[in-house]
């Protein structure tokens, strides 16, 4: 699937005002451009094959059973249920579609000299936002909704020896920490003034 980076030690801190966030934030990916039609951030390490290997992995293969209310004993609600279940379904479809031109769009991804870039018009932001907001959900989901106790217990998993059965899971993981992970950088990015 992917890695974090080249680092085996380095782990996403998990609160987005911690110092150490902030540290890893910027060895990672950095902010270094924003105007008012687009926003620009140098990749580090390997982050640019880290987003796209991120991205490449959407959608996830997660069924998305709405449940529109725990008072429906009769199903009266079930036409409506299904309509949201198929509209989700056909807009995941639609983003999933929009995902592969954005990865081969070459004026997204930049490589030079001085590094890879990615120059994010503003009108895409909230777009890229739900892809990455969709694939973590979708790893939360696919991990049976994690709970801070069962966090923690993937987060030692991640850290130590694993028996293969146990990789899906890391892995899930993994992608739900950096989809956050790349989220709180655009979010970050999108309103520092």
């Amino acid at each position: 699937m992917f890695t974090c980076c080249s680092n085996t030690s380095c782990r996403r801190p998990s609160k987005r005002n911690d110092p150490e966030f902030r540290r890893w934030r910027r060895t990672h990916l950095e902010l270094i451009e924003k105007t008012s039609g687009r926003i620009v951030f140098r990749f580090h390490q390997n982050g640019r094959a880290q987003l796209v290997s991120l991205l490449q992995c959407y959608p996830l293969p997660v069924k998305w059973d709405v449940e529109l209310s725990r008072n429906d004993p009769d199903g009266e609600l079930e036409e409506d249920r299904q309509f949201l279940e198929e509209t989700l379904e056909k807009k995941r479809e639609a983003m999933a579609e929009g995902l592969q031109r954005f990865l081969d769009s070459p004026t997204i991804f930049q490589s030079s000299d001085e590094g890879d870039f990615l120059r994010l018009p503003m009108d895409r932001v909230d777009w890229l936002l739900q892809v990455l907001n969709d694939l973590r959900i979708s790893a939360w989901r696919l991990l049976g909704c994690p709970d801070g106790d069962e966090k923690k217990a993937l987060e030692e998993l991640i850290q130590g020896e694993m028996p293969m059965e146990s990789m899906q899971k890391a892995q899930l993981f993994i992608l739900l920490e950096l989809a956050g992970y790349y989220q709180s950088v655009i979010l970050d990015g999108i309103m520092d003034e």
